[in-house]
């Protein structure tokens, strides 16, 4: 009974390090007023579709495959379709412009990392440390940065880290639909959300692989299933 109060303690602690993490990436400190190159592309990509609907986005990918072999450097592509549809999203709830819409989605998205992070951290390491390493990730320049532009990068880490959260819980238990649905869900939105979910993939199939030696749990045939229906 003694340790209870020491636990809402610690329980509060965490969750004002969490609030103030929040208003860090809320606050317009690290914005800037007029959009960046990367933030008017995806801006192009909510435009279209809040023009033409949100059933043109095919279109949407067969006029960039048509115009980006004639351009003489890369551009952003509209495949990275959960922040352009989610700003779609955020416009037609709240009526605000798109590049506002994007920047709120970016913005709760960091938001989002903060508080699944420190979920990961409280069931796999322990309160004291979850409170120790939410700190630092509170302050984390680059996370405030992400917040308050309309990049993908903020959106992709919190596809991420939910991801790896998931496959923890689904090596540490045991793998119940409870777990292994939400898992395979969150690859496919990480897959669909940047190309560069390929290297969390391989790195994902490296854990499954080397579970044998790493020991951090139970690998079944579902959790394996899952992975690959979701990438798929």
């Amino acid at each position: 009974m003694s340790q209870l109060p020491e636990k809402r303690l610690g329980i509060a602690l965490l969750c004002l390090v969490l609030l103030f993490g929040s208003f860090l990436r809320i606050y317009p400190s690290a914005g800037t007023k007029y959009p960046g190159v990367d933030e008017m592309y995806y801006r192009h990509g909510v435009m279209f579709l809040v023009h033409n609907g949100f059933t043109s986005y095919p279109s949407l990918i067969r006029n960039y495959a048509k115009v980006q072999p004639t351009l003489s450097v890369a551009v952003i592509p509209p495949t990275r379709v959960t922040l352009i549809a989610a700003g779609f999203l955020w416009h037609q709830i709240f009526n605000s412009v798109p590049v506002i819409s994007l920047r709120a989605v970016a913005c709760s998205a960091t938001v989002l990392t903060l508080l699944i992070s420190a979920l990961f951290l409280y069931r796999a390491a322990g309160l004291p440390a979850a409170i120790a390493v939410s700190a630092l990730l509170s302050c984390a320049p680059m996370q405030i940065q992400l917040a308050q532009r309309a990049y993908v990068d903020g959106v992709f880490a919190f596809t991420a880290i939910l991801t790896l959260w998931l496959l923890w819980e689904n090596m540490r238990g045991t793998s119940s639909l409870k777990w292994v649905v939400p898992y395979g869900a969150s690859i496919a939105l990480m897959v669909v959300t940047k190309e560069n979910a390929a290297f969390v993939f391989v790195g994902i199939l490296s854990i499954l692989a080397c579970n044998r030696w790493l020991k951090i749990g139970k690998v079944g045939l579902n959790l394996v299933i899952a992975t690959f229906v979701g990438a798929l």
